[in-house]
């Protein structure tokens, strides 16, 4: 692990036990406060709020960043950029603008904004009971009082800041799509030369996975006070999921447009050019019917390099709109969807899913 990690993992565990533990001593200490199962019972969303997805958005920081960062790296050295110097001044501009002093005063500002709109606009009879003491000012108690001014800032604060991140992300591939480009369109990537900008998706999964988490622990507290995951939950869990992958895939559309000429105009002078090469062939090889086919025939090139040429004909004809491929979309799905599995065993009994993965067998 790098230094960089290391200093991550230690402010994850520090930034997890601040927002975390004091909620938990608070609770405890209260006299009229549940205990034991029923207190975790009540406890479930904001402890995957402040134990799962308050760590994951501190490590992003070291799992993220670096990946973003060596694409952009791919990009300075792969001689696709035609205007240099407008993409080297928009590469400075983004890290700066990425871990700018402004960004996160923005972000700590929103974040407050956000816990104070919370606190005062949710309803306190459907606040849980460790967080409401009717005796105190605007009826929270001690534990209540600390999510609302630690560990939900806290949270807002690392999450909004990722936002910002992500929009100054999508804003930097906004200039590079400006920068002349030079796409080939028989590349066998599949989008000019440029899929590499689509590893971003993946990148971004331990930011989706903080993100996700917070859906889902807000679903197993549903079905620890329900009994059972309601409708209108489920479908905002789905639409959440779609909404996190379209903010990470949409800053690749902005490459579409020179993805899409790339293709129209490769179709045009690679089928153009497969048109006379074809023409040319069977001028030589078809025409004269009536010519005996010699052994040297067999050995000639013309055959595989008509073959080759109508292979790459066939990829400038078939690049993609979007450069992102299908495993990258995969990891960012697979993470989103990973926080969510123990909400599938609290729907369906490990026993009963045991059951049906056997019948699977036998």
């Amino acid at each position: 692990m790098t230094r960089g990690r290391r200093r991550a993992a230690r402010y994850a565990v520090l930034a997890a036990i601040v927002t975390w533990l004091p909620i938990v001593i608070l609770s405890i200490a209260a006299p009229s406060e549940p205990s034991g199962a029923a207190l975790l019972r009540d406890q479930i969303a904001a402890a995957v709020r402040c134990l799962v997805c308050v760590p994951l958005f501190v490590l992003a920081n070291e799992l993220c960043m670096p990946r973003l960062w060596r694409i952009i790296d791919i990009f300075s050295r792969s001689g696709i950029v035609g205007d240099r110097e407008r993409f080297d001044r928009a590469a400075a501009r983004a890290r700066y603008s990425m871990d700018s002093t402004f960004g996160k005063v923005v972000a700590v500002i929103a974040a407050y904004i956000a816990s104070a709109a919370v606190g005062l606009a949710f309803p306190m009879e459907r606040l849980a009971d460790w967080h409401v003491n009717s005796s105190a000012a605007l009826g929270f108690s001690p534990a209540g009082w600390w999510h609302v001014l630690v560990s939900l800032p806290v949270l807002f604060a690392l999450a909004f800041h990722w936002m910002w991140r992500i929009a100054a992300w999508g804003m930097l591939l906004c200039r590079i799509a400006r920068c002349d480009l030079h796409l080939v369109a028989a590349h066998p990537d599949g989008n000019g030369g440029i899929a590499f900008v689509g590893r971003s998706v993946g990148a971004f999964v331990s930011v989706g996975l903080g993100f996700s988490a917070i859906a889902a622990g807000r679903s197993a507290q549903v079905i620890a006070e329900a009994g059972r995951l309601t409708m209108s939950q489920t479908y905002f869990d789905v639409g959440y999921v779609v909404v996190i992958i379209a903010l990470f895939v949409a800053p690749l559309l902005v490459f579409t447009p020179a993805l899409v000429l790339t293709g129209r105009r490769g179709s045009v002078m690679y089928g153009s050019f497969a048109r006379r090469m074809g023409a040319a062939f069977e001028q030589k090889w078809l025409i004269d019917e009536s010519r005996p086919i010699e052994d040297r025939v067999f050995g000639v090139t013309d055959f595989s390099a008509m073959t080759d040429l109508y292979s790459i004909t066939l990829n400038a004809r078939k690049v993609h709109v979007v450069p992102v491929s299908r495993r990258d979309l995969m990891s960012l799905a697979v993470g989103l969807v990973i926080p969510f599995l123990p909400v599938v065993f609290l729907v369906v009994p490990a026993a009963t899913i045991l059951k049906q993965v056997v019948g699977l067998l036998f």
